[in-house]
């Protein structure tokens, strides 16, 4: 039995993690990041020249959110979880 809650639980924690991830994909593209994710889960950004929320985007916190990002992308793990928040992130773009 305490399998089944520890599965729970690692579940209700890879979820969280997902929708932190979508989170912060859509914070960067808030900010007018071109989000871009890689089919092996590495993080990238394009910042036109042209945005007009470049004045009033919160670039510290751009950077902060992009580097935990690439930090993420060293484990496989959480590789796996930028993965399922990059679908998610495009479905909610595209739906």
């Amino acid at each position: 039995m305490g399998t089944n809650d520890e599965k729970g639980r690692e579940e209700e924690q890879r979820e969280a993690e997902i929708v932190d991830t979508v989170r912060k994909l859509t914070f960067l593209e808030s900010q007018g990041v071109d989000v871009q994710v890689t089919a092996d889960g590495k993080v990238g950004g394009f910042i036109p020249g042209v945005n007009p929320s470049k004045e009033s985007a919160d670039w510290d916190e751009v950077v902060v959110v992009y580097e935990d990002l690439l930090q993420m992308h060293k484990s496989e793990r959480d590789r796996e979880i930028i993965l399922e928040a990059r679908e998610r992130f495009e479905g909610e773009a595209a739906g």
